[in-house]
C-alpha cells in the first residue's frame, strides 16, 4: 500500500518552506574581491614566480647602478586587511611612496626601510654605503629618494609589463597619511622583499589594493591573453578566413559644401553644381578611407571603377 506523505515531508524533499529554506538562506553571503582573505596555492605560486623575477631584476640593476653588492629575495606573499599591515609599521623607520599602475586607478604603496634608503643614498653620493642615524631628510636626500623609488618602479614595469601592469611612481606619502591611501578593512596583497645593500639589511614592501591584486590575478589566470600566439595551423586558418571578409567599398566624389537654401529647394531633374573642378575624379573609399582616385565605368551589366591614382596615406 502506498504511503501518504505529509506536507512537511514534501517540503523537505523539494527544499521549499520550513526550517530548511531558512537555513539555506542564512548561508547565502555577498562576495567581494576586496574582502577575499586567502590565496590558492596556485595563485601564491604564480605571484611568487613573477615577484622573484622582479627581485632578481632589481638586484641586478641596483648592483650595476650603485656599483655595490645588492641582494634582493622574496620574503613573503600575504593577503590581509590594510590596517593590519599599517599597525606593524614602525614609526619613522620607513620611506613610503604611492605607485599607480596604468591598468587601474587605485593607488598602491611602496615602502623602503629608511636605513636601506640612506645606505643607497650614501653610495650614490660616492660614500661607502654607511646607514645614517638621522631621520630628517634634506632637500637633496628627498630628491635622491624619489629617484630611487622611480628606479624601483621602472624595474617593476620591466618585469610586469608582459601581464599588462606598468608602474608609475607618484609622490612620497608621509607616515601620518598612509592610512588614508587605502581603506583599513580592504584586503590587500603584500609582497615583502628582503634586501641587503653591502652590510645593511632591510625590507622593500609593495602593497597592492584589491583592484590591482584582482587585475593581477586575472592576468595570471589567463583571462587576458595580450601576448598569446595561436598554433601555426590555427593562424593559417584565421588568415584564410580573414581573406574572405566582405569589405565595404564606395566610389564617391570628395565632399562639397552647399548653402542650406539651395539644399532646401532640391527637386527632380534639377542640376546641382558642386564646388569641385571638372577634372576632379571620384574616390574609391574603404570604410570611409580614400584609397584611389577612380572613374565610374561599366563592365558587362555591372557598374565598375577604373582606378587612376593611388591616394597616399596621411
Amino acid at each position: 500500500m502506498a504511503k501518504t506523505l505529509t506536507q512537511a515531508e514534501i517540503d523537505a524533499m523539494f527544499g521549499g518552506g520550513g526550517a530548511g529554506a531558512a537555513a539555506a538562506g542564512e548561508d547565502v553571503q555577498d562576495y567581494s574581491f576586496a574582502t577575499q582573505r586567502s590565496l590558492s596555492s596556485e595563485q601564491t605560486q604564480e605571484i611568487g614566480d613573477i615577484s622573484e623575477r622582479f627581485a632578481r631584476g632589481v638586484a641586478s640593476s641596483l648592483s650595476a647602478w650603485l656599483k655595490a653588492d645588492v641582494v634582493v629575495l622574496l620574503g613573503s606573499v600575504e593577503r590581509a586587511a590594510y590596517g593590519d599591515f599599517m599597525d606593524a609599521m614602525s614609526e619613522g623607520g620607513s620611506y613610503f611612496s604611492s605607485v599607480q599602475f596604468e591598468a587601474v586607478t587605485a593607488m598602491s604603496l611602496l615602502q623602503l626601510d629608511m636605513q636601506l634608503g640612506y645606505c643607497i643614498l650614501d653610495l650614490l653620493l660616492g660614500g661607502a654605503g654607511k646607514p645614517s642615524l638621522n631621520t630628517d631628510l634634506t632637500h637633496v636626500d628627498e630628491q635622491l629618494f624619489q629617484a630611487v623609488m622611480t628606479f624601483i618602479c621602472d624595474e617593476l614595469t620591466t618585469t610586469w609589463r608582459g601581464i599588462g601592469l606598468v608602474a608609475m611612481h607618484r609622490d612620497r606619502i608621509m607616515q601620518t597619511h598612509i592610512n588614508r591611501l587605502i581603506p583599513s578593512d580592504e584586503q590587500v596583497l603584500c609582497l615583502t622583499f628582503e634586501m641587503r645593500v653591502g652590510a645593511t639589511q632591510g625590507n622593500l614592501v609593495l602593497i597592492l589594493p584589491a583592484a590591482v591584486s584582482s587585475f593581477l590575478l586575472r592576468q595570471l589566470a589567463g583571462t587576458w591573453k595580450g601576448h598569446r600566439e595561436h598554433p601555426p595551423a590555427v593562424r593559417e586558418r584565421l588568415l584564410h578566413l580573414s581573406k574572405q571578409i566582405m569589405c565595404p567599398l564606395t566610389l564617391q566624389l570628395p565632399p562639397s559644401r552647399l548653402r542650406f537654401d539651395v539644399v532646401s529647394k532640391l527637386a527632380l531633374d534639377q542640376v546641382i553644381e558642386f564646388q569641385l573642378k571638372a577634372n576632379v575624379n571620384p574616390q574609391m573609399m574603404l570604410s570611409g578611407r580614400p584609397l584611389f582616385e577612380a572613374t565610374a565605368v561599366s563592365q558587362g551589366k555591372s557598374r565598375a571603377a577604373l582606378l587612376k591614382l593611388k591616394i597616399p596615406e596621411e
